[in-house]
């Protein structure tokens, strides 16, 4: 189920990013930006993400019966 939500989280992160970054953030944060992907950083950030994701979110949903644990 870790990589289920590794994979869910980078296509639904690459869908809003393609969709949204012209309008959205190059206007607003275009003189912060490298002219090249670090793909490292990149791999790390979802990694560390997915991680947590998984563990604080996806962890317990599936090992508890009750549907709002944490709310």
């Amino acid at each position: 189920s870790f990589l289920i939500v590794l994979s869910l989280f980078f296509i639904l992160d690459a869908i809003w990013l393609t969709l949204t970054f012209q309008g959205l953030y190059a206007p607003k944060l275009g003189h912060l930006l490298s002219h090249s992907v670090r793909y490292e950083a990149a791999v790390i950030f979802y990694l560390i993400f997915g991680i947590g994701l998984y563990f604080f979110v996806v962890y317990p949903a599936l090992h508890h019966q009750e549907p709002f644990l944490y709310i």
